[in-house]
């Protein structure tokens, strides 16, 4: 956030928000990033678009709902 902070971008400008590793851009950066066992920094990445480095705030474990759970929703 610092760094972010000192190249004079915002937080709402590197927020990604909550992804799924395939909506990841760089497949670098999300190799490192569901890497993490806990939420964390990564270290530096160098990925296609530059060297990055990922902040995981929170980890959701992904989860398989059966078709009669969803039923009504269909």
């Amino acid at each position: 956030e610092t760094i972010a902070t000192e190249k004079g971008l915002k937080p709402e400008e590197t927020d990604l928000g909550d992804l799924r590793k395939e909506q990841f851009l760089d497949p670098a950066v999300a190799e490192a990033a569901f890497a993490l066992e806990t939420p964390g920094l990564t270290g530096v990445i160098e990925g296609q678009f530059g060297f990055v480095i990922a902040e995981v705030v929170s980890i959701t474990p992904s989860s398989t709902q059966s078709l009669e759970e969803v039923r009504q929703s269909l």
